[in-house]
C-alpha cells in the first residue's frame, strides 16, 4: 500500500513533559488532528517505574479527552506488546491510553516490528493517514 507523505511537511510537533499531572494541550489555530506519538518504551523500565503509567496511560488519555473536545481527530501510536505482550505493564499502560482513544472514536496505531531510519517516512505517512479512520490500524513495518 502507498501512503501519501508530502502533507507531512505542515506537521508541527510540540513537546510536553508527560510526567506532569496535569498535562494540558494548547489551543493550536487550525489544527484538526493530534498526534499522540510519545512515551517510554522498554518493558523492563515500565515494570520498574510507576511514573511510567502517569507517561504512557494518564496523560495520553487526558490529551486525547481534550483533542476531542476540540472537535481534532486523535491518532495514538501504541505497540505491537498489547498483542505479543499484553500483560506486561508497557503494554497494559498502552492498553489504558488506547481504550480511551478509541472510545473517542480516534484512530490507532501499533507498529509491527521496528521503526527504523530506513522505514521513518513511510511510517509517518501512514500515521498522518490515520487521522479521521477511527479503530486500531497496524503498519507492518520490517
Amino acid at each position: 500500500t502507498r501512503h501519501r507523505t508530502s502533507g507531512l511537511d505542515n506537521l508541527r510537533a510540540l513537546y510536553l513533559d508527560l510526567i506532569e499531572p496535569c498535562v494540558t494541550l494548547p489551543d493550536l489555530e487550525g489544527s484538526r488532528a493530534v498526534y499522540l506519538i510519545a512515551g517510554v518504551g522498554g518493558r523492563r523500565q515500565c515494570d520498574r517505574d510507576p511514573d511510567m503509567w502517569r507517561v504512557n496511560a494518564d496523560a495520553p488519555r487526558t490529551l486525547a479527552c481534550q483533542a476531542a473536545r476540540r472537535g481534532w481527530h486523535v491518532v495514538f501510536i501504541s505497540t505491537g506488546y498489547v498483542e505479543s505482550d499484553p500483560l506486561c505493564a508497557y503494554a497494559q499502560q498502552k492498553i489504558a491510553a488506547e481504550n480511551v482513544v478509541l472510545a473517542l472514536e480516534g484512530a490507532v496505531v501499533r507498529p509491527r516490528g521496528r521503526i527504523t531510519e530506513r522505514n521513518a517516512v513511510e511510517f509517518a505517512g501512514y500515521v498522518a493517514d490515520a487521522a479521521g479512520r477511527p479503530g486500531v490500524h497496524w503498519w507492518g513495518g520490517e
